[in-house]
């Protein structure tokens, strides 16, 4: 009897595999391909966009004699991996490393292929690089192909000048504006654009986004405006702390009183910046220092980087045991006199807005016809907290 019992299960278990199996590793397939399908849905950026773009071919490209520009080590592995091997590659990290890109000829070189993570600033040093590529290759009569990178900084466009602080376009999109605009003769440009990107979406992982000067992206996005206000002493904004660009503050024998800081707290508030209270130590000087730590919500298209910086520094400049020095930079840094005018009280307000607001609406107008991605770039006017 149990002989019989053990024949009829081993049939029924080979019935079992032969109706189940195929379907089970037919299943296990679909479940690979889905993922496989769903990871080719995320948006690609960089090198990995030009080796794994499947909405358009771009194999013409890793057909040519290139001249790489990066600024991540890891942009480089990644192009050796896929059998891509440059004839020349620059590694900028500093603005001193532009020079090895100056003095070279490009005599066998067909193309420069440019691939740089942005601060999401104007003067950053990926403008810096991208600026003067776009001049050597117009005179070298070399190709220049633009990997784009969305901005960390969003979508927004703020601050003085030709271009603004806070421009909200992509690298290509600077690329083009920068191409038309900003040189003598135009560069023959070609950006490989971000595939299944909504300008509004932000990366699962936004260390994609980061140059290797900050640790996180809380500390990118304070720093576009903690930037400007470590030119103005005696402020301090912790670049020689545990939190880098992520904290400000003042000397103890300047510190704010606890109304103050409260005050200073509901100004970033205001302006979708979150804050805290928070002492610490300089580790270059020594110096203990008195004031917050920033914590930015997680939509950066809420941020208003220069009107922090703006109402900031007319708080601080306002208080009666602090005398502010600026910075020679600080002009060369906004990209204009306006704003020092403003604060030494040379023009009001008013005139500080329209001076402003004219300049966001002549570059937004210039700009149009260079914007690859929606939602497009939004104005953020100046704006004035009265005290």
């Amino acid at each position: 009897m149990k002989k019989q019992l053990l024949s009829f299960i081993k049939i029924i278990f080979i019935i079992c595999l032969v109706i189940f199996l195929p379907k089970f590793l037919g299943n296990n397939n679909i479940v690979k391909q889905t993922a496989k399908q769903k990871s080719y849905l995320q948006p690609q950026i960089g090198i990995q966009n030009l080796i794994n773009n499947i909405t358009e071919d771009f194999s013409w490209i890793k057909k040519l004699n290139l001249a790489f520009v990066y600024n991540k080590s890891d942009s480089m592995k990644t192009l050796l991996a896929n059998n891509i091997r440059p004839a020349n590659s620059y590694l900028i990290n500093k603005k001193k490393d532009l020079s090895k890109i100056i003095e070279q000829n490009f005599a066998y070189i067909d193309a420069i292929l440019f691939d740089m993570t942005s601060y999401g600033l104007r003067n950053d040093l990926s403008f810096n690089c991208l600026e003067k590529l776009i001049k050597i290759a117009a005179q070298k009569n070399k190709k220049l192909i633009i990997l784009d990178r969305p901005n960390p900084l969003g979508r927004c466009v703020e601050g003085p000048g030709f271009i603004p602080l806070k421009p909200g376009l992509t690298l290509g999109e600077m690329a083009l504006y920068l191409n038309k605009y900003s040189v003598i003769k135009s560069a023959d440009l070609f950006v490989v654009p971000i595939v299944k990107w909504q300008a509004d979406k932000f990366f699962v992982n936004n260390e994609d986004l980061l140059s290797t000067k900050f640790n996180n992206l809380n500390a990118l996005q304070s720093y576009s405006f903690l930037k400007f206000l470590k030119q103005i002493k005696p402020i301090n904004v912790g670049k020689y702390s545990d939190y880098k660009y992520q904290i400000l503050g003042l000397p103890n024998q300047q510190e704010l009183s606890e109304w103050e800081t409260d005050y200073l707290k509901k100004i970033f508030f205001k302006f979708g910046i979150l804050c805290e209270n928070y002492n610490w130590i300089d580790k270059k000087t020594n110096t203990k220092f008195n004031g917050i730590k920033i914590k930015i919500k997680k939509n950066i298209d809420s941020i208003f980087s220069f009107n922090t910086f703006l109402n900031t520094l007319r708080f601080l400049k306002n208080r009666k045991n602090i005398k502010l020095f600026y910075s020679k930079k600080l002009n060369n840094l906004i990209g204009s006199d306006v704003l020092k005018a403003f604060l030494q009280n040379f023009i009001t307000f008013d005139q500080l807005k329209i001076k402003i607001d004219k300049d966001l609406y002549s570059f937004y107008k210039k700009a149009e016809h260079c914007f690859l991605y929606r939602p497009l770039p939004v104005i953020k006017k100046v704006e004035l907290i009265k005290f």
